[in-house]
């Protein structure tokens, strides 16, 4: 006697599955085996065994690699997988009058990420198989005397792009905001990640203050001497340059009115350099029928005074941009590319914050094609990674390692981070805020550098929601 209970795709990193009700009915030898189906030409996983005396099992395993592709294909489709009962044993008489034929199907509500769902008799699918009572949203599977529970842990952020993201601590991450399907503001924007486990929570109901509107291409910055996280700028449905800032350690936001003269900006940069956010560039949100016009001006925002300010800068100065990047390299910060509509650039200058100054940088070597919305993170103290952007011709995937001290470019090959193309997307060394002088000269030697990356988008309305933890070896 067997029964099987549909599973949504794509393949969860865990599962509980238990029943509740008579077991009574079967004897103490009888085991019911749980597997995952796929299709006929892909072989089963066993996943484990409920039985009298364990009537409940929680599997966080891994998934054959053969399986596991296979999923993807057919998670395209929207065909979903199957959790299969069987019932080995012995099964008295009135219970196998009782159950509810096998093959019943049951229903899957995409809205609900999380839950339960209850299973249906095949003669009359509008009926549950105690009675006939209507279904409600968040049952359970009901086999006669029994009832069967699936949970499965996919709960995580929607898919989008053009969000922020930063480290809260060394083993937590921060998302908010970002944009998704048919131009829309992700109706879900604030998300805590465990990076360990890989583990999402949704913030909301946790938090307290006035939090960040929905928005786009804005920024979200973490000093890790203070716990705080700065969100500024991008595009939302009202237009303002309010400072919001998370208390990392009590996790309520407050809301700082800007004092100065501040534009409202968007996919511009921020960055922490001894407890100031340093503002550069961005575009000033237009009605869309209006001309892009974009920014090439340094702000600095003081939090001890609630201050901003335009500091004087000597050199020659950057081209306005907006979907740039600035990386920090000790107390250099390298502005690379961007878009200046209708061109995107790929020139480099560095901001030497010791002298203040810009220096335009000229290299022999050969260096990244022109773009946009990429993603940058530094790997050392004098190497920042670049991956993928869009420009003219599309969404790249290749990436690029720009050494502060040469000033030159190297290609980095990777399998995972050039597998996709992708844009609008962001980067986190998980090493960045907890280096000591003497881990940063243990990574400087060579070893290994762990990256997260989430999100993004193809530039075909693909977005993506994955988290990839991906170890660079920079010896390489």
């Amino acid at each position: 006697m067997s029964y099987q209970l549909q599973l949504p795709l794509p393949l969860p990193n865990y599962l509980v599955i238990f029943g509740l009700g008579d077991w009574n009915s079967y004897s103490m030898e009888t085991t019911m085996s749980v597997e995952l189906f796929l299709s006929p030409d892909v072989k089963s996983q066993e996943i484990g065994k409920l039985s009298k005396s364990n009537r409940s099992l929680v599997w966080e395993g891994e998934w054959r690699l053969d399986l596991l592709m296979a999923s993807l294909k057919q998670a395209e489709t929207g065909a979903p997988a199957k959790i299969l009962l069987t019932i080995n044993g012995q099964v008295t008489f009135s219970a196998a009058k009782e159950a509810a034929p096998a093959g019943v199907q049951s229903e899957w509500r995409p809205e609900e990420k999380r839950g339960w769902t209850e299973r249906r008799n095949e003669g009359n699918p509008g009926k549950t198989s105690k009675g006939n009572a209507e279904e409600k949203p968040g049952a359970f599977y009901r086999i006669s005397h029994m009832v069967f529970g699936l949970c499965c842990l996919l709960v995580c952020p929607s898919p989008r792009w053009n969000h922020a993201m930063c480290l809260s601590d060394p083993k937590t991450a921060v998302l908010i905001g970002g944009e998704g399907y048919e131009h829309q503001h992700c109706r879900d924007p604030l998300w805590k990640l465990e990076i360990e486990n890989g583990f999402w929570f949704p913030m909301d109901s946790s938090l307290l203050g006035p939090a960040p509107q929905l928005s786009r291409g804005h920024t979200a910055t973490y000093d890790p001497e203070t716990k705080r996280i700065f969100v500024f700028g991008g595009m939302k449905q009202e237009q303002h340059n309010d400072m919001y800032i998370l208390d990392t350690m009590t996790w309520k936001w407050s809301v700082v009115a800007a004092k100065g003269k501040v534009p409202t900006l968007a996919f511009h940069s921020a960055t922490i350099y001894q407890k100031e956010l340093f503002v550069f560039g961005g575009v000033f949100p237009q009605l869309s029928s209006e001309v892009e016009t974009c920014s090439n001006t340094l702000l600095i925002f003081n939090p001890d005074y609630e201050l901003w300010y335009q500091p004087l800068v000597e050199g020659e100065k950057p081209l306005s941009r907006f979907g740039h990047s600035a990386t920090l390299l000790r107390n250099k910060l390298v502005i690379f590319g961007g878009k200046r509509s209708p061109a995107f650039l790929n020139d480099v200058y560095i901001l030497d914050l010791g002298f203040m100054e810009y220096i335009s940088v000229r290299t022999n070597s050969p260096q990244p094609s022109p773009r946009g919305f990429h993603a940058a993170v530094p790997v050392s103290d004098h190497k920042a990674l670049i991956s993928g952007g869009c420009n003219i011709t599309g969404v790249l995937w290749d990436t690029f390692i720009f050494n502060v001290e040469t000033l030159s470019w190297c290609t980095l090959s990777h399998d995972v981070l050039s597998s996709v193309p992708r844009t609008g997307h962001t980067m986190i060394n998980l090493a960045s805020t907890q280096l000591t002088d003497t881990n940063k000269d243990s990574q400087e030697k060579g070893k290994c550098c762990t990256i997260l990356v989430f999100g993004g988008s193809d530039g075909n309305e693909k977005f993506y929601n994955d988290m990839v933890k991906i170890c660079l070896d920079l010896e390489k």
